[in-house]
């Protein structure tokens, strides 16, 4: 077991940061930040579609109620003897 430990090799802080170029760890810092900020956005994206979505579907059912009880206005005032039908 002693003989594995010392076989593997633990990298530093000090020996990464000689392994990467500057370049590279610019590169990677303003991934981590894009990525930070892209996330929550997309969240609040989807969530806001989805917001609109139930209110056109709220919309166009308040709508079709609008007819639905226009349509029960109208058969309960001729009444259901199958005169309203004939029309």
């Amino acid at each position: 077991m002693w003989y594995i430990r010392s076989k593997v090799r633990s990298i530093t802080r000090a020996q990464c940061s000689k392994t990467f170029p500057p370049a590279t760890k610019l590169f990677i810092l303003c991934a981590t930040f894009l990525i930070s900020i892209a996330v929550p956005i997309y969240g609040l994206v989807t969530e806001k579609r989805i917001a609109i979505d139930f209110s056109r579907k709220e919309l166009l059912g308040s709508q079709y109620l609008g007819t639905l009880r226009e349509i029960y206005a109208a058969v309960l005032a001729d009444g259901l003897d199958g005169q309203a039908c004939a029309r």
